[in-house]
C-alpha cells in the first residue's frame, strides 16, 4: 500500500501519511539481516539499512491527531531511542532486550514512567525467559522470541494496538455475481492499488446491472473474505438446507480429522519440486471442502472407512484430491464450486474399494486372474452406487467416481467413453490419479518428480493431452527433455 523511495535519509523517526486503510509499517534495525532474506523491502536511515518487516491494515488511523501515524524504529541503542521517544509521539515501541548503554528493561521503565500509556513490545533469545517473565509483571504489551517469522511480528503488533486481523480474499469469478440474488457476505472489488473496497454488504442483493459494469470495465473477479469462501461455496452447491437436516458431526471431531488431513496431505502428497504456495492453495481448498462435506455424517463416516480399510488407498486419495486441485487451478479453472467438487471427488474417487479384500488390492495388476481384475474394476460401480445414496451429492462428483478409470483413446472402464466422452472434470482427476499411483508406489527415496513424468509418457494415449501438459508445467519439467516418447 504505502510507496516508498528507494532510499532516503531519516533521525530516527518517520511520518507518513496514511488513507482510510490506515497501513502501518513497524520498521526495525538490528534484525536487518534476518528479515532481508524473506524478501521484505528497506529503505535506509542513518545510511543503515532497514527493512520493513510488516505491515498491518487497520480499519482507523492509529493517530488521532489528524492523517499521520508515527512509526516507532528500534535503533538498536536504548538511549538514542529515549531522547527519540522524548522528543516525538510514537504509536508503539518494539524494542530489542540486548541493548548497548540501555537494555530493553531499562528503556521500558523509562516509558513506563514517562510515557505510560505507549505501548512496549520487546524481542527476546531462547536465553531471555526470565527476563520475558520479568517483562511481562512490568506490563509490557506483548513479547516476540528469536528466531521468529514475519506472522509472530503482526500478531505481537495487532495485539499490542487493540487492530483487527489482516482479512485475506478470495477471488470469485464475477459470473457468479449476475443473478442478482441476496448474498450472506460482503462482496468487494479490487482497485487498481490493490485496495479492496466493498460493494454488496451482507444479506443485500448485488444489483446485476452494476456486476455487468465491473465486467465491462475488465473486471474478471469480485472479492469476498476468505472466512467466507464456504458459505458461498455451500449457496453455489445447493446444499446448505440438506446438510443441515443431516446428522452433524461434532465440530471438535470434524475440526481434529480436518487438522490431521491436511497435515497427512503435506506429508505424504507434497514434492519439493511443486511450489509450496501453490501446494498450500490445493490443501487449503480441501480443508474447506471437507469443512462443509463432514457436516453430513455419512460423508465423514466414507473417509473414516477409507482411513481404516486402507492406509495406501487413505494417503494416494489425499494425494490425488491435491493434485487434482492444482492441476485445475494450472488449467485456469477459478470456479471455487468447481474446484471444490473435484477436491471432493478426488478424495471419493476410490471409495468403492472399501468393499473389496485388502489382499485382492495389495496384489500388482499383472498378477490379478481375469476374474479378480472384473472383480477390481467393479470398485467404480460400487463407490458410484454408495454415493447416489447419499442426499445432495453434487452429480459432478458422482461422474468423477464413474469416469475416473475411462480412457482417452477408449478401452477404459466401465463403460469404454472417449475423447470428450468423458466427464471434463473427471479427465482432470484421472490425470492426478495415474501420477500419484506413479509416485505412491516408486519406494526411491531420492525418486524425483521428473522421473515419474518420464513413467506417464507410458499412458500418453490414455490421458487427456491437456490436462497432461498442465501436469507438467505444474511440475515445471520441460515435456522434451524427459527420456523416450515426448508428450503431444
Amino acid at each position: 500500500g504505502i510507496k516508498l523511495q528507494d532510499r532516503f535519509e531519516c533521525h530516527g523517526l518517520i511520518e507518513i501519511e496514511h488513507d482510510n486503510s490506515g497501513v502501518v509499517p513497524i520498521l526495525f534495525s538490528k534484525l536487518s539481516g534476518q528479515l532481508k532474506k524473506a524478501g521484505t523491502d528497506t529503505i535506509t536511515i542513518r545510511h543503515e539499512v532497514i527493512p520493513v518487516a510488516v505491515i498491518i491494515r487497520a480499519q482507523h488511523g492509529l493517530h488521532h491527531g489528524g492523517g499521520k501515524v508515527t512509526v516507532a524504529i528500534g535503533l538498536g541503542d536504548g538511549e538514542e531511542a529515549q531522547k527519540i521517544i522524548q522528543e516525538f509521539h510514537v504509536d508503539l515501541i518494539i524494542s530489542d532486550l540486548r541493548m548497548p548503554k540501555k537494555d530493553g528493561l531499562e528503556l521500558h521503565k523509562w516509558v513506563l514512567s514517562n510515557k505510560d500509556s505507549t505501548p512496549f513490545i520487546i524481542m527476546t533469545g531462547h536465553g531471555d525467559v526470565t527476563s520475558t517473565a520479568e517483562a511481562l509483571k512490568l506490563g509490557m504489551q506483548g513479547f516476540i522470541p528469536k528466531p521468529f517469522e514475519i506472522k509472530d511480528v503482526l500478531e505481537a503488533v495487532q495485539l499490542a494496538l487493540n487492530l483487527p486481523p489482516l482479512e485475506e480474499y478470495s477471488p470469485i469469478p464475477i459470473s457468479h455475481f449476475l443473478s442478482g440474488q441476496t448474498l450472506p457476505y460482503n462482496v468487494y472489488v479490487k482497485t487498481e492499488e490493490g485496495k479492496f473496497v466493498k460493494i454488496c454488504h451482507k444479506n443485500e442483493a448485488l444489483d446485476s446491472t452494476r456486476v455487468q459494469n465491473y465486467r465491462k470495465k475488465g473486471a474478471e473477479f469480485l472479492y469476498i473474505r476468505k472466512s467466507d469462501l464456504s458459505s458461498h461455496i455451500r449457496m453455489d452447491l445447493g446444499i446448505a438446507s440438506a446438510l443441515k437436516t443431516s446428522s452433524v458431526v461434532p465440530d471438535a471431531q470434524k475440526k481434529l480429522f480436518i487438522q490431521e488431513l491436511g497435515e497427512n496431505i503435506m506429508r505424504y502428497a507434497f514434492r519439493e519440486d511443486i511450489d509450496r504456495s501453490t501446494f498450500d492453495f490445493a490443501r487449503e481448498y480441501i480443508e474447506t471442502t471437507l469443512d462443509i462435506a463432514l457436516e453430513s455424517e455419512e460423508i465423514f463416516n466414507l473417509l473414516k472407512n477409507i482411513q481404516i480399510h486402507s492406509d495406501y488407498i487413505y494417503i494416494h486419495s489425499l494425494a490425488v484430491s491435491a493434485y487434482s486441485v492444482l492441476l485445475a487451478k494450472t488449467l485456469g479453472w477459478t470456479s471455487p464450486s468447481t474446484l471444490t467438487k473435484i477436491a471432493l471427488g478426488g478424495l471419493l474417487h476410490d471409495i468403492g474399494k472399501r468393499e473389496l479384500e485388502p489382499e485382492l488390492l495389495s496384489r500388482p495388476l499383472q498378477k490379478l486372474s481375469h476374474l479378480e481384475k472384473k472383480r477390481l474394476e467393479s470398485h467404480v460401480n460400487r463407490g458410484v452406487e454408495m454415493l447416489t445414496r447419499i442426499d445432495k451429492i453434487p452429480d459432478e462428483v458422482v461422474q468423477i467416481v464413474y469416469h475416473h478409470h475411462e480412457s482417452f483413446s477408449g478401452g477404459g472402464f466401465p463403460q469404454g467413453l472417449v475423447g470428450e466422452q468423458i466427464f471434463r472434470l473427471a479427465r482432470v482427476v484421472s490425470v492426478a490419479n495415474v501420477f500419484c499411483n506413479i509416485v505412491g508406489r516408486d519406494h526411491r527415496a531420492d525418486a524425483s518428480v521428473k522421473e515419474s513424468l518420464e513413467k506417464m509418457i507410458w499412458f500418453e494415449d490414455t490421458l487427456d493431452p491437456e490436462v497432461l501438459s498442465a501436469l507438467f508445467k505444474l511440475c515445471k519439467v520441460s515435456r522434451h527433455s524427459l527420456n523416450g516418447r515426448a508428450v503431444s
